[in-house]
């Protein structure tokens, strides 16, 4: 199923169609900044979460901006970006009670 966009800092994948249908995603994304955006749901394909760093995530959601497309009055970059290495858990014994 797909995830619903439900919460802050999920990272979502732009289709590029009219009314977000035609399937093709491009090279654009966008971070969630509120709670609930179900709006995107059907739109927008959500595939991953922001692990760490969601304050500097707040800190592009206040740039003052203008317009209807919200374009920021000062440049925003996201310079690096990358995968998380997947956790490796090894469980450990617990010794057998007498």
């Amino acid at each position: 199923l797909p995830a619903r966009h439900n919460t802050a800092g999920l990272v979502s994948m732009v289709n590029s169609g009219k009314g977000g249908g035609s399937g093709q995603s491009d090279s654009r994304f966008l971070i969630q900044l509120v709670g609930d955006a179900g709006f995107l749901d059907g739109r927008y394909e959500a595939f991953g979460r922001v692990a760490e760093g969601m304050e500097v995530v707040r800190k592009l959601e206040a740039v003052p901006v203008s317009g209807t497309k919200n374009r920021p009055l000062e440049p925003c970059s996201i310079d690096a970006a990358g995968e998380l290495p997947r956790a490796t858990h090894t469980p450990t014994r617990r010794p057998r009670p007498p």
